[in-house]
């Protein structure tokens, strides 16, 4: 092997090196960001960031995008620590992170599924995939009866 080959492949390494050296460095400041986030939220204030915090962080990451973690923080703190929502477990940093974040998603609709019977009189509805599919099936018959109302006037019209 001549010496062009030699620093050809030394380089390539360094390079290799390099990129994982940054991924790490990425992947600790983002565990780091959704650290702070979360002791912003003020749901329980850990001291550290410790090893089962960070696995756990880091699995939420490969399945959840930092904004969607974010929103379910937030969803979370917000239902929480009011009194319009019937949750009230708090969960540290690495459980919410193993088992919440689905939860309290905003496409999981926390809002409704977690408020209490008064708050969901209160606001004049009650949410949750049941009502959803009520109102569907009523929108559907109302449609279907509209559609049956235009081809009696139909038939009337052409008789």
């Amino acid at each position: 092997m001549n010496k062009k080959a030699i620093k050809i492949t030394i380089r390539n390494e360094d390079s290799t090196i390099l990129r994982v050296m940054r991924e790490k460095l990425e992947l600790e400041d983002t565990m780091r960001y959704i650290y702070n986030f979360w002791l912003d939220a003020g749901i329980v204030l850990h001291k550290n960031l410790n090893d089962m915090t960070r696995a756990r962080i880091k699995k939420a990451i490969k399945n959840y995008s930092v904004e969607q973690i974010k929103d379910a923080i937030i969803n979370y703190a917000e239902i929480l620590h009011s009194d319009n929502y019937y949750w009230t477990y708090v969960w540290t940093l690495s459980e919410f992170a193993s088992r919440g974040i689905d939860k309290f998603l905003s496409e999981s609709l926390p809002y409704s599924n977690f408020a209490t019977e008064k708050h969901k009189l209160a606001r004049g509805k009650i949410g949750g995939a049941s009502d959803f599919k009520s109102a569907f099936i009523k929108r559907k018959r109302d449609e279907d009866l509209k559609r049956e109302g235009e081809h009696c006037h139909e038939t009337r019209n052409e008789g």
